[in-house]
């Protein structure tokens, strides 16, 4: 009889166990998986790079000779910082919302302030396929030897025709 009740009393221990070792078990596997996981993420902290705030160019103005099926666009720094670059893209449907085709990066440095009017030469200078309604530009700033693009896009619709 003494010996159904110690083995009585004894269950409640190996109960006890059984839910410390399964916890313990549950706890080293999620680290195991977070680990892991931080493997394949990374820190993205540290990389992110981005650019200042308040920069800004803008298109002042735009025109398009369809005879000679060139574009001219006229740029302005208005912004408080000085930009290494910027990109030109423009689109020819009727309902763009932005550009698609791109005119190529352009490496020239804009300070505060500066303006500047860039020609680009079409490669269709038929005037009856000459087409173009929407012009935007895009800055970017050399930060730790990348070319990092800004938020800012300043669009403009144009008529070519």
């Amino acid at each position: 009889m003494k010996y159904l009740s110690d083995l009585h009393k004894k269950r409640g221990i190996s109960a006890v166990v059984g839910y410390a070792l399964l916890i313990s078990m549950t706890m080293a596997l999620s680290v195991l998986v977070f680990q892991w996981l931080r493997f394949y993420v990374g820190d993205t902290v540290e990389t992110d790079l981005k650019c200042p705030e308040g920069v800004s160019i803008i298109i002042s103005d735009a025109s398009c000779n369809g005879a000679l099926g060139t574009v001219t666009i006229s740029l302005k720094n208005k912004g408080r910082h000085s930009v290494d670059g910027f990109i030109i893209r423009a689109n020819d449907r009727a309902d763009a919302k932005q550009g698609f085709n791109t005119f190529g990066i352009n490496e020239t440095i804009l300070r505060p302030g500066d303006a500047l009017d860039i020609t680009y030469q079409l490669a269709s200078a038929d005037p009856e396929m000459f087409s173009l309604n929407l012009v935007e530009v895009q800055s970017f700033k050399n930060i730790e030897g990348k070319q990092i693009f800004c938020d800012f896009v300043d669009r403009l619709e144009i008529t070519c025709a």
